[in-house]
């Protein structure tokens, strides 16, 4: 009778210890947010655009799925992609891990969430070769720099500045935004 007392006992011990090797391996499912969603709920705009050495001429592109925490850290990140793609995941991982998000709420609380992101890789920049003198400049000289930025997958702002003798001049505004027209400094 005492020996069965203790294996009931030693059984009941067992038992939750099983369960717990039972389910490790498997991942627990979290709520999943949309890319744009992920996009509003980063604290600084991450840099999805990242030189990499070994990188060919253009880009190559690599989707992750992100783990936040409900403090809005990045827990886990994995890329899927061909391996051709993966294997510059290792050198940018680190940064990714940097990434910092608004907490993601479900009803009022904060919940670990998965979200989609893609990043960019590209060459490293490349110097010119020959060095150009710039032009010399005096006080009537009439000299304008306009920079130009296009669209890029919807999320970017399009805009153009132009720095010249005369001021400041901003046109564009933000993607599907309200904010427009010409602002002169």
């Amino acid at each position: 009778m005492l020996r069965m007392f203790w294996s009931t006992v030693a059984l009941l011990c067992l038992l939750p210890g099983s369960w717990l090797l039972a389910s490790e391996g498997q991942k627990p499912s979290y709520p999943s947010f949309d890319y744009q969603t992920a996009r509003d709920d980063e604290i600084k705009t991450h840099r999805r655009t990242i030189p990499v050495d070994g990188v060919r001429q253009g880009s190559t592109r690599l989707s992750l799925k992100l783990t936040i925490s409900s403090t809005g850290d990045v827990t886990h990140a994995e890329a899927s992609n061909d391996d051709d793609e993966v294997k510059f995941w290792l050198r940018v991982e680190g940064e990714v891990y940097q990434w910092k998000f608004t907490p993601f709420e479900i009803g009022g609380k904060a919940v670990t969430a998965e979200v989609q992101e893609l990043i960019e890789l590209v060459p490293p920049e490349r110097l010119p070769k020959t060095h150009v003198l710039p032009p010399a400049i005096t006080k009537d000289s009439k000299v304008a720099i306009t920079l130009q930025r296009d669209t890029c997958d919807g999320t970017c702002d399009i805009h153009t500045v132009t720095v010249s003798n005369d001021g400041i001049v901003f046109e564009g505004g933000l993607m599907g935004s309200q904010m427009g027209g010409t602002r002169t400094k």
